[in-house]
């Protein structure tokens, strides 16, 4: 079967946890990240089937992610989809998602699966980062859940996490009707400290949605942050905020 593997990853969950279920599942599977420039309706449509990755924020799917498939919506029309989602904690529907924001294209969705890893919000005192032998721990269940996953798939059998009947209630409820409406709000959160940035560049150049510019030494948000925290997690000199209150003073451990 030609499978697709296709993800979006702020700062490396959903890439990890994509490449290891594709790796366990088949040798040589086509991976791609949605920021790479290709033709995605041919890739879509020559696929018997495509798993969609992405993380989620809020209990709700990121933007770029549903950009992406609103976009290409017709390529993906009568596909067999798998989705897996990555979460810090709890999502609710997060693995349905995908499923439901596609349903136009009558998709049939035959696995939705969710994955703890580490968090990355590194500037909310609240979200205390973990150490690295308790981040390792948490890989290593995420590993086992991906095994489990793996073998229901190639057992042909079907997995619903986060598209049974009460998910996508538990999703809106706890989490997702506060989340949206702030939303563009959250989008104009990002802050730079001026005094400590050293205008490296680091972070426009990794900016999934070209949000970001270098001007005069100085970089400037366009206001459309889609909260990745990629820049806030690689930021050489912890110089950037977007939901806390403070800067960072650790950055997330990455696998």
């Amino acid at each position: 079967m030609a499978r697709l593997y296709l993800y979006f990853s702020g700062t490396g969950n959903t890439k990890f946890a994509v490449e290891t279920f594709a790796n366990k599942l088949e040798e040589n599977p086509n991976i791609h990240s949605i920021e790479e420039e290709l033709d995605y309706d041919t890739l879509i449509q020559s696929a018997d089937s495509v798993l969609i990755g992405y993380p989620i924020y809020g209990s709700d799917i990121p933007i770029i992610m549903r950009d992406f498939l609103v976009m290409h919506l017709s390529a993906f029309q009568k596909k067999t989809i798998l989705t897996l989602a990555t979460q810090m904690l709890f999502s609710g529907d997060g693995g349905g998602l995908a499923c439901y924001f596609l349903k136009p294209a009558n998709v049939k969705c035959i696995a939705s699966m969710h994955i703890n890893l580490p968090e990355n919000i590194s500037d909310i005192k609240l979200f205390k980062l973990r150490t690295v032998e308790e981040s390792q721990k948490v890989y290593e269940k995420a590993m086992r859940k991906i095994d489990r996953y793996v073998e229901l798939v190639q057992a042909g059998k079907p997995v619903k996490t986060g598209r049974r009947f009460y998910s996508r209630a538990l999703g809106f409820l706890m989490q997702r009707a506060y989340f949206r409406p702030f939303h563009k709000v959250m989008q104009r959160a990002w802050t730079l400290n001026e005094e400590t940035c050293i205008a490296c560049g680091i972070c426009v150049k990794n900016c999934p949605v070209s949000n970001l510019e270098l001007k005069d030494k100085l970089v400037i948000s366009q206001d459309q942050c889609v909260l990745c925290y990629r820049c806030v997690n690689l930021c050489p000199k912890q110089s950037i905020k977007i939901l806390g209150r403070k800067f960072p003073t650790r950055q997330y451990f990455k696998k």
